[in-house]
């Protein structure tokens, strides 16, 4: 199992990005890589570690990310399978009310990347949500906090080709 939570899928051409946001402030990035030739994709949670480090100091909170174990305090932490924390905050496939959920957030398709972005991927659990930029925050403990919800054509969006920059 050792080696496929530290090597990357092969050929990755296209990469999209959100951050792990607890409270107001981003604790992680999450991304989702894909090969165009393979078909693969896998995952990369990166800590901010700054951030985690001040979650404790001003307020006591040990951040803690489903399925990572961040105490190997690693700068990346690779999944070629769906990490806990998307697992534990998305609808899975098979639930009866998934195309329920589906029209709600606008998705014509299953994209778990996208529907962890639209929703926030948030639960009463916890205050740790989703965001596409880290100045989007929301109040968890709201019910009225709004979805994400771009009114253009996301299957594109946010995927950046392998060499591209942020601009």
């Amino acid at each position: 199992m050792a080696l496929l939570e530290t090597t990357r899928i092969d050929h990755i051409d296209r990469i999209r990005t959100a951050y792990i946001m607890w409270r107001d402030f981003p604790v992680a990035t999450i991304s989702e890589e894909y090969s165009s030739i393979t078909h693969e994709s896998d995952w990369v949670i990166r800590p901010i570690w700054e951030n985690c480090e001040r979650a404790m100091r001003e307020f006591g909170h040990r951040v803690d990310i489903a399925g990572i174990d961040l105490s190997k305090h690693q700068d990346e932490y690779i999944r070629r399978y769906v990490p806990g924390f998307v697992e534990q905050r998305t609808v899975p496939r098979g639930r009866p009310d998934c195309r329920a959920w589906l029209d709600m957030l606008h998705m014509p398709g299953y994209d778990l990347f996208e529907m962890m972005c639209r929703s926030h991927a948030s639960t009463g659990n916890d205050n740790y949500y989703v965001s596409r930029t880290p100045d989007i925050v929301i109040d968890v403990h709201d019910p009225k906090y709004p979805l994400d919800i771009p009114d253009f054509d996301t299957s594109r969006y946010g995927w950046l080709r392998q060499g591209d920059t942020e601009v």
